[in-house]
């Protein structure tokens, strides 16, 4: 079983972390087992700075356990996400990281059976249609999961029916700023 959590996001201007969220990509991970951190929806300068900045947070929420925390690698993704227990997807740009994750056509199969934590960019990519903040309209993803996703959710309706015109099937997933979902699949 694959567990996806789905993250509302982070507000921009602020620097505050979700224990809960950290704590839920972590639960399910063996000791000495890895995380792989992804943060592909960012420009490649800045991967090892949001890792700096995010592993305190991630072994506070280990709660003491002895985990391993790996920085995503673009040339080396595909051999990282099988040795991965789980896997962040962290936010930023989502047609800069559907881009990135397209290259790697066996990414939906590779992540089956692992905890994958997308937040915002990194919730929208395995829906099969998201809103885009940046880009102000919805966008096809991945379609992993059969939902339709609107991060940083603010309750626009005309939103709503939108994502709901592309899938009627799919169900919908409007997470504000710090909320998230749990599926299992």
């Amino acid at each position: 079983m694959t567990k996806f959590i789905l993250h509302g996001g982070f507000p921009k201007e602020v620097k505050k972390f979700d224990n809960a969220l950290f704590e839920a990509l972590q639960n399910d991970v063996p000791d000495k087992g890895i995380v792989l951190l992804v943060y592909f929806a960012k420009p490649a300068e800045f991967y090892l700075e949001l890792y700096n900045e995010h592993l305190p947070y991630l072994k506070i929420a280990s709660h003491g356990r002895e985990l391993n925390y790996l920085l995503a690698d673009e040339q080396k993704f595909m051999e990282q996400i099988k040795q991965a227990d789980s896997l962040y997807l962290a936010g930023g740009d989502s047609l800069l990281l559907l881009e990135k994750i397209k290259h790697y056509p066996e990414f939906a199969d590779s992540i089956r059976g692992k905890t994958v934590l997308g937040s915002s960019a990194g919730a929208n990519i395995l829906g099969k249609y998201f809103y885009s903040v940046y880009a102000k309209h919805v966008l096809k993803g991945l379609g992993v999961l059969a939902v339709v996703i609107r991060p940083h959710d603010n309750r626009e309706q005309k939103i709503y029916d939108e994502l709901k015109s592309k899938c009627q099937d799919c169900q919908l997933i409007a997470l504000k700023e710090f909320e998230m979902k749990i599926l299992e699949v």
